[in-house]
């Protein structure tokens, strides 16, 4: 037989024989005789309860018996032949020496005997109790009879009606004290009979029941003893009682003159009765502050006659004197707090505005103070006008400041002692969670019990948690508040380990639980990302583990209390007490656990001295360090360094792992990582690792995924390259890259040494796009592929502890490049917003075969991943020492940071120093160094997107105005003289418009023969002016210069589109024909008809003439009620229509029209309504059936009157279909009777033409 087998039977026959030594003679009827009968309810009461705990013991020893010998049966049969005669002996022999037949058998007798007293006593209770009833009726009937000394003292008892105290309240016991002190100091009981009664008043499994669990009868003073020491709090019971005398509410009548009153006396009986003085002056003169000023008014006159002797006890007797008065001339006038009775006639009462509610049982009155209201009002008065954010900032750094403050170090246990960070005005709140702890406990018992493996291992991390002092034995009288933790088990199939884990988010209901009472504190570790990169550049690197770190804390005593728990003292045993349990170190499940830790590793480090300080500072991760070393000498004593520095603290580093080998074996065994070489995946079965299957087609992908990847195994060296500090340049190149299915970033670290540079991959990510999200297009996900990259390279900037010598951002979406060398702000914010973060960097373009970011966006087998240089090292460009000039350049669009800043400084520059010239002062250099082509590449820029082609010629004639007067007479260009003799001041001359006319020209295109004119069609010449014109054959024609050699424009330029919207508006709007007339006697613009017929089309005016007509859905087929035939008014359709303006008596009032319209005959019939409610409808529709008929069908348009008369009419008809006669009169008519009040707009036409014919 197994070991766990055994094991679990020897414990139950433990528990069978334990069970049977309870002798059934305790559970004999002769025990409850000669008693009072109140005495023999109780005893009868308690030995069911035991009998019933009897049973449930030998029930549950038994089904375990059975579940043990299923269990073996089970394992026997899945044996092989070898094995089973070996399990048949061992059963045997452990059989024969413990018997457990013999033990199972004996149980069952013993459950019978017991079932049969629990049915003898059951029938002697009852009895006992109809007795009771019977004594206490007479009692009641006939009090003349019997004396009062003669009642019993248990019936007395019975009618204070004492509750139940649980003890989650501590504030409840004074006043459940209170009624119980009639049992406690009753001499006539005895202290076993009190003991009973305060047991079946204090519930076995809450926190007072537990309190005194294990007492027994006879030590019924010591169990008071121990009660009283935990829950009667004199001081807080006097601070209670004061609060409540200084927030008696103000009075305004009499009646709460008289409540007022008898609190008051009330309080102060209660404090005298605890020793407290109330005569002081600080009491009664704010208690005069309640009174009403009459009250007010008596009370200081008294005072006054009283002098120095003035008291609280005088005060209130006074108010007692006049309180006495005033309610006997109430009780005269018959009126209570009336003193005006001089006009018999009552103010016409007055009511607010009220809304109807269900009943209230209990009500509540709550009064603000003058604190509460100026409080509520600056929160009204600063809402949405303070930053929640900088708030949150705030409370992190006081809850930072407040738990240094708390740190202490204990010298003896050497290991540091945290106090938890609790929020002080939510602490109150926090319950106890007793019970759903409990329910946990039951839930997870169950589960274990199914399986001894897990039970056993569960058990023993109990066990040595309490040897090694992380938790203890809860004390019976809390040091703090208290709360339980549910638990449960996490169980690793792998690596056959099981941790308990502990719940501090449970709660019931809307209650609060432990994480909503503590703060989470600040975030203080560093990012995960930072120490990777950085764990990869040193020569050597180290790793290392804290042990236990979170264990290593020591939480202060009076904050254990919270970190309660259950376990039953013999988990095994089903009737085995629960012990509570509390955490003396810190437990993981909080939500400021992190937090703790960090905060403390922090702190211990600042105090720290060593030169390894800062590299773990720099490199720790919760309870993971991560050291380095630059050669091979520095690695051993960083190691022993790292290990001294932590044990001073009371942590313990251990599991140390590097690539130095030689310097991993001087180091203790204990402080080495065990490397574990197995594949997991066999243990851990596919199927467990889904909720539901997945669709067919989604696990072909998987598995055609899973196939490519079989057998493959990409590895990357842990450091990037070698280098050596000092003497290597470093560069960031980041690549981005969009597809249809995701984002890609890549990022390399490029090293350039005096004899070569390396590049290697640091980061990568990929981002799958979300399923057709709003206004996907590829230059947009390029754009956002790009933002992303500048925050990423941006964080790793910040992590990489190197020096950078340039950063570099890469692309090969050349709308991305264009919108960032352009001067033309993007209408969409999305693009505008990203624009701006990315111009702050240097972004080049890069073919898409070199851009390892499209791998990344776009998939790729992973064969073919594995040997994909591009990918592990960039493109091959950057492992080489080629010049920049060397570097992919192939689009004109590459961005340099800051060059639009530049730009927009030289515009304000050259305002500055006009202005500088209008006063008479000497114009600044800056003008010198602005040549003409610079001046003409920003009159491009500039004006390349104006609205008009009037607005475009104004300013370049402004701009050539500008070129005039801050060019020197000597700078030499071909215009500059010309410009000159036209340029004027003033408004801009017919000569300025046509001299910037020609700049334009000239600007555009100049641009179009730096790309080669060769694909341009017809013949092309360059006038005076070097101007481009078209040549023709109407040379000898008596057109105009300007028509027969019209000037060249480019049809995909902006200047085409505005010369063809200018002539669109000069033509009214005319058409194609009419644009291209108008056009041609000057410019001459290849396929202008398509150029045209697209300006017409976005054209808003010309729209509006060419929009269809909306086309009128066909009308549905006429309803069954107007076509069949029918008797007259059998269906009605009914309509309002008005209102109309009457006159009665004088008075102007609104009067409706009902109409009925026959839906056969389209008769109508008009019935005044007063107004559109449903009973003004139900009095019209009265009169038309009382002079036409009954409708069957009626017909409306869902108006709220036919709407809610369709319901009355409806009860209506309901009532009457149950009677009798209307049922046989439907039988001999054949006449169903149904009235159907509904509404039907499509079936409306017929009334609204009777309101509109």
């Amino acid at each position: 037989m197994s070991s766990p087998l055994e094991q679990r039977l020897q414990i139950t026959i433990s528990k069978i024989v334990e069970l049977l030594k309870v002798d059934p003679s305790e559970f004999d009827l002769d025990r409850v005789q000669e008693m009072p009968l109140e005495e023999e309810i109780i005893e009868l009461e308690s030995l069911i309860e035991d009998l019933d705990n009897l049973v449930k013991g030998l029930c549950s020893a038994k089904d375990e018996i059975n579940s043990v010998f299923e269990d073996w049966t089970e394992l026997n049969r899945k044996a092989t032949a070898t094995e089973r005669p070996e399990f048949d002996a061992s059963f045997k022999v452990f059989e024969a020496k413990n018997k457990p037949s013999f033990y199972f058998n004996e149980a069952e007798k013993r459950l019978t005997m017991l079932r049969m007293a629990k049915s003898k006593l059951g029938r002697k209770l009852r009895l006992k109790q109809l007795n009771l009833r019977r004594e206490s009726a007479q009692i009641e009937q006939a009090p003349q009879i019997a004396p009062a000394a003669q009642v019993s003292h248990e019936v007395r008892h019975q009618a204070l009606n004492i509750g139940k105290f649980y003890g989650t309240d501590p504030d409840l016991w004074s006043d459940w004290w209170e009624l119980f002190a009639s049992i406690h100091e009753d001499s006539k009981l005895s202290p076993e009979r009190k003991f009973l009664y305060l047991r079946s008043f204090i519930p076995k499994e809450s926190p007072a029941g537990l309190l005194i669990d294990g007492f027994h009868p006879g030590e019924y003073g010591q169990a008071i003893d121990l009660l009283r020491q935990n829950f009667e709090n004199k001081d807080k019971r006097i601070r209670k009682l004061q609060q409540q005398l200084l927030t008696l509410p103000n009075c305004n009548t009499l009646e709460e003159v008289r409540k007022f009153y008898l609190n008051l006396e009330r309080i102060c009986r209660q404090l005298a009765g605890l020793g407290n003085d109330t005569d002081s002056d600080h009491y009664y003169n704010l208690l005069e502050t309640k009174l009403t000023r009459p009250m007010l008014r008596e009370i200081l006159c008294a005072k006054k006659k009283a002098g120095d002797g003035w008291t609280t006890s005088k005060f209130r007797l006074e108010l007692k004197k006049l309180l006495e008065s005033e309610m006997e001339i109430s009780s005269i006038l018959k009126k209570t707090g009336d003193e005006k009775r001089q006009s018999p006639r009552k103010k016409e009462e007055s009511h607010s505005p009220t809304i109807a509610c269900s009943t209230v049982g209990k009500t509540n009155r709550f009064e603000e103070s003058l604190v509460d209201k100026v409080r509520q009002f600056y929160q009204q008065d600063s809402l949405y006008l303070e930053s929640d954010e900088q708030s949150a900032e705030e409370i992190d750094k006081a809850v930072h400041e407040q738990f240094k403050e708390s740190l202490k170090f204990d010298k003896k246990e050497k290991r540091y002692e945290i106090s938890l960070p609790f929020k002080n005005s939510e602490l109150e709140k926090l319950p106890t969670n007793y019970a759903l702890a409990r329910g946990r406990l039951n839930s997870t018992l169950k589960k274990l019990r199914e399986n001894p493996v897990l039970m056993e291992k569960y058990h023993q991390t109990m066990v040595q948690q309490h040897y090694e002092g992380i938790i203890e034995v809860a004390p019976r009288q809390a040091d703090g508040p208290i709360h339980y933790l549910p638990h449960q088990y996490v169980w690793r199939e792998d690596k056959q380990k099981l941790r308990v884990v502990f719940d501090a988010s449970s709660h019931l209901g809307k209650s609060y639980c432990l994480n909503d009472v503590m703060h989470p504190g600040p975030l203080l570790l560093k990012d995960l990302a930072g120490i990777l990169i950085r764990f990869r550049l040193p020569m050597i690197a180290i790793s290392a583990d804290i042990q236990a770190a979170f264990l290593q804390l020591k939480v202060a005593k009076e904050h254990r209390d919270v970190t309660r728990f259950l376990w039953p003292i013999d988990p095994y045993n089903l009737e085995s007490p629960v012990k509570a349990l509390r955490f003396v170190r810190l437990t993981f499940g909080l939500n400021c656990s992190p937090f703790i830790l960090a905060a403390t590793l922090l702190e211990h480090l600042a105090k720290s001295k060593s030169y390894v300080k800062k590299l773990i500072e720099e490199n720790l991760y919760v309870d993971n360090v991560i050291l380095s070393a630059d050669n091979w000498e520095e690695t051993l004593p960083i190691c022993r360094e790292a290990k001294r520095i932590f044990e001073s603290g009371g942590f313990k580093l251990h599991e140390f792992a590097s690539n130095h080998i030689a310097a991993m074996k001087k180091l203790p065994p204990d402080d080495k990582a065990l490397w574990e070489d197995k594949d997991t995946e066999e243990k851990i079965p596919r199927e467990k690792m889904w909720d539901k299957p997945i669709p067919v087609e989604k696990a072909k992908q998987w598995q055609k995924i899973c196939k490519n990847w079989n057998g493959a195994n990409l590895s990357i060296p842990r450091r990037v390259f070698s280098f050596e500090r000092g003497k290597t340049k470093f560069e960031l190149h980041a690549f981005a890259d969009a597809s249809n299915i995701g984002l890609g970033i890549t990022i390399y670290l490029r090293g350039i040494s005096e004899s070569e540079a390396k590049t290697s991959l640091i980061f990568a990510r990929s981002k799958v796009i979300p399923k057709q999200p709003k206004k996907r297009s590829i230059p947009r996900l390029e754009l956002q592929a790009m933002f992303l990259t500048t925050k990423i390279t941006k964080k790793i900037k910040e992590e990489l502890a190197l020096p950078l010598d340039k950063i570099q951002l890469w692309t090969d979406s050349e709308n991305l490049l264009k919108w960032l060398g352009g001067n033309e702000k993007q209408k969409d914010c999305f693009i505008n917003r990203r624009l701006e973060i990315i111009s702050d960097w240097n972004v080049n373009y890069v073919p898409t075969k070199e851009n390892p970011a499209d791998i990344a966006s776009r998939g790729i087998k992973a064969e073919e991943l594995i040997n994909s240089e591009l990918w592990l090292n960039g493109p091959p460009w950057l492992n080489t020492k080629l010049e920049e000039e060397n570097w992919p350049s192939s689009s004109p669009y590459n961005y340099i940071a800051g060059e639009k800043k530049e730009k927009e400084q030289i515009f304000h520059s050259i305002q500055a120093a006009n202005i500088k010239q209008e006063k008479g002062e000497e114009p600044i250099e800056l003008f010198r160094a602005i040549g003409i082509s610079t001046t003409e590449a920003l009159l491009k820029n500039g004006v390349r997107y104006k609205s008009a082609w009037r607005k475009m010629k104004g300013t370049a004639a402004f701009v050539a105005r500008f070129l005039v007067k801050i060019l020197s007479k000597e700078a030499k260009h071909p215009f500059i003289n010309e410009w000159r003799e036209i340029v004027k001041e003033g408004p801009l001359t017919a000569e300025e418009l046509s001299l910037g006319e020609k700049i334009i020209i000239r600007s555009t295109q100049r641009n179009l023969s730096e790309n080669g004119l060769d694909t341009i069609p017809g013949k092309l010449f360059e006038d005076e002016d070097r101007i481009l014109r078209s040549g023709g054959r109407m040379e000898h024609s008596e057109m105009s210069e300007t028509a027969k050699w019209p000037i060249f424009v480019p049809k995909h330029s902006k200047m085409a589109e505005l010369i063809l919207e200018d002539s669109h508006l000069e033509t009214f709007h005319g058409g194609t024909n009419t644009m291209t007339a108008w056009v041609r006697q000057k410019f001459w613009i290849p396929q202008i008809r398509q150029v045209a017929n697209r300006i017409k089309r976005k054209c808003n005016k010309c729209k509006i003439f060419k929009v269809k007509q909306f086309k009128v859905p066909a009308p549905p087929p006429l309803p069954s009620s107007r076509v069949v035939k029918t008797s007259p008014w059998a269906n009605i359709g009914v309509d309002y229509t008005g209102p109309f303006t009457v006159y009665e008596n004088g008075e102007e009032k609104k009067r409706y029209i009902c109409l009925f319209n026959c839906l056969t005959t389209r008769a109508v019939h008009m019935e005044v309504a007063t107004d559109a409610s449903a009973a003004a409808f139900l009095k019209a529709f009265r009169r038309f059936c009382a002079l036409c008929r009954i409708p069957k069908l009626i017909i409306s348009d869902n108006g709220t009157n036919f709407t809610a008369s369709a319901k009355v009419l409806g009860d209506i008809w309901k009532r009457i279909a149950l009677d009798d006669s209307i049922q046989r009169m439907q039988q001999q008519r054949k006449s169903p009777g149904i009235l159907l009040l509904k509404g039907h707009p499509g079936e409306m036409d017929l009334q609204k033409f009777s309101i509109n014919p």
